[in-house]
C-alpha cells in the first residue's frame, strides 16, 4: 500500500524537520511527502483554507483512502490506528493519503471528502509538529503489527 502525506507549508530543517526525518527513515516502505505553499497571510482564514484545499485536492491521487487530520476528528489509540492501517491493507487499498492543513487547519471540503478524520488529541497542535506526531504514529503502527519492542510496555 502506498502512503502519501499531503501538507501545507514547508517543514524545512530545524528540530521539527530533524525529528520528522528520524521517523520517516524508520517507516517500512515509503511515506511520500508533498508540501504545498501556504496561502498568503493577507487573506482571511476561510479564503486561505479554500485556496490550500484546492491545491491539496489537486495533488490527491484518485481512489485514495483519505485520512484528514483535524482536532474535531476521531481519537484513536495507537493500537486502533494500527488496526485501521492494517484493515486498509487487507481490503486492498492501494493508496492511503494523509492530509495536514496549514495554520488555519483544513477546509470543510476536505473534511467531507475524507473517509477518516483523525485527531491527534483534544488539544490544537502546530501543523509542523502534527507531521512529526503522525510520522511517529505510522512507525508505531508498524511496530505494533510486527511485534517490535518499540511499542512494548506503552499500551
Amino acid at each position: 500500500m502506498r502512503q502519501l502525506l499531503l501538507c501545507v507549508g514547508k517543514l524545512g530543517g530545524g528540530a521539527y524537520g530533524e525529528l520528522f526525518q528520524h521517523y520517516i527513515k524508520q517507516i517500512r516502505g515509503t511515506l511520500e511527502v508533498i508540501e504545498i505553499s501556504d496561502a498568503p497571510p493577507s487573506s482571511s482564514a476561510a479564503a486561505r483554507k479554500a485556496k490550500e484545499a484546492e491545491a491539496l485536492l489537486a495533488k490527491l491521487p484518485p481512489q485514495s483512502y483519505l485520512i484528514a487530520l483535524d482536532a474535531r476528528g476521531k481519537h484513536f489509540t495507537s493500537e486502533a490506528f494500527s488496526d485501521l492501517l492494517a484493515e486498509q491493507a487487507v481490503r486492498g487499498t492501494k493508496q492511503l493519503t494523509y492530509m495536514i492543513g496549514g495554520q488555519d487547519g483544513l477546509d470543510e471540503t476536505i473534511i467531507k471528502r475524507a473517509q477518516c478524520t483523525l485527531a491527534l488529541g483534544s488539544m490544537i497542535w502546530p501543523h509542523k509538529l502534527a507531521r512529526v506526531m503522525l510520522a511517529e504514529q505510522i512507525f508505531r503502527a508498524q511496530c505494533i503489527r510486527s511485534g517490535h519492542p518499540y511499542h512494548a510496555g506503552h499500551a
